[in-house]
């Protein structure tokens, strides 16, 4: 298995996710925030949050977009699982990304993207294959190509929270929600252990 970086004890995804959510808001909101705290899971279970995340963040995104009156993309569909489901999202945010500064989109709205593309960026590291490193059809006679399994390295789970907070704020500040429930609700659906859900 290839790992970027060896994984290190310290902050977990949705602790990151927590902390850059509650950056923006008041200080009763921020509080209510912290109290959410999550310890840090081991490597399946931030990996198995950090999608959880990626799902949520394509959600908000969307909502964003389309209360915005901006064209939607065609997202994946169903809960983001792996490295691959991430670079079909990112595939999909990268035009709307470039559309948003093109157009000269509100900021905020172009923030809200921004940060969701890098967020799916770094989900193409989740695994458990190299994002687009799926099979192929090869020639008779010519030997198999192994793809080997990889491990998210810390900083890319790292950071899927970090810009989940951030579109989080952004879907917050767009009035589509209050942003302490959908905190609470994303930590709800991701904290609890791989082993007890479908993937």
């Amino acid at each position: 298995m290839r790992q970027t970086t060896p994984a290190q004890p310290g902050p977990g995804v949705l602790d990151r996710f927590l902390a850059v959510a509650a950056e923006a808001l008041d200080p009763d909101q921020r509080r209510r925030v912290h109290a959410l705290s999550v310890a840090p899971g081991d490597g399946g279970e931030e990996r198995y949050r950090a999608c959880e995340l990626l799902t949520r963040v394509r959600d908000w995104t969307a909502a964003a977009l389309g209360e915005a009156g901006a064209s939607v993309p065609m997202l994946p569909p169903g809960p983001i699982r792996t490295g691959d489901d991430a670079f079909q999202l990112l595939r999909a945010l990268e035009p709307v990304a470039d559309e948003m500064e093109a157009v000269g989109a509100e900021p905020a709205l172009r923030e809200l993207v921004g940060a969701a593309t890098a967020a799916a960026r770094s989900g193409t590291e989740l695994g458990p294959l190299p994002a687009g490193g799926l099979g192929s059809v090869r020639a008779p006679g010519v030997g198999s190509h192994v793809v080997e399994e990889i491990t998210p390295a810390d900083d890319d789970l790292l950071d899927v929270g970090r810009r989940a907070g951030q579109v989080l704020d952004g879907w917050a500040s767009a009035g589509l929600g209050d942003p302490v429930d959908a905190a609470e609700e994303t930590v709800r659906a991701a904290a609890g252990p791989p082993a007890n859900r479908a993937s």
